[in-house]
């Protein structure tokens, strides 16, 4: 199966191991299984950042400082996002007919782009819960 390029490709211009490559290169690679096969991988390029992360508190109805959360940052090189990027949406294809095949598509939400978030579904989850007639209430 040949993933139409408008898919996976995305041109990238962060500074790397090796140079940004054009679509025709990078779709010359990707749909050659032997090619990528055969592909020396680069390691990531990663550093972390730190997210400052603020609350309420619920009481004195204030703003509250937490700590700074880390939070992890990886480039691949060019090349290597361009695989990467093909192979997952090849994946994801199949992971979405085997859910499909086993009559899943319904209940399962996680790795999938279903074009809602989790608030979403949980708010379509209390949704449902409040039209059911012989549900308990626990106070």
């Amino acid at each position: 199966m040949k993933i139409p390029t408008k898919d996976w490709f995305r041109p990238r211009t962060y500074l790397h191991f090796d140079l940004p490559i054009n679509v025709k290169k990078a779709s010359k690679i990707v749909y050659n299984p032997d090619l990528v096969a055969k592909h020396a991988f680069y390691p990531l390029i990663n550093y972390t950042i730190e997210i400052n992360k603020i609350g309420k508190d619920p009481i004195k109805k204030t703003v509250i400082h937490r700590p700074p959360k880390p939070r992890p940052i990886s480039y691949p090189a060019h090349v290597d996002s361009h695989i990467y990027a093909y192979y997952s949406k090849l994946l994801n294809l199949e992971y979405e007919k085997k859910v499909r095949s086993n009559g899943l598509h319904d209940s399962i939400l996680a790795f999938r782009s279903l074009g809602k978030s989790n608030i979403d579904f949980a708010f379509d989850a209390f949704n449902e819960i409040k039209k059911q007639v012989n549900v308990v209430q626990l106070h």
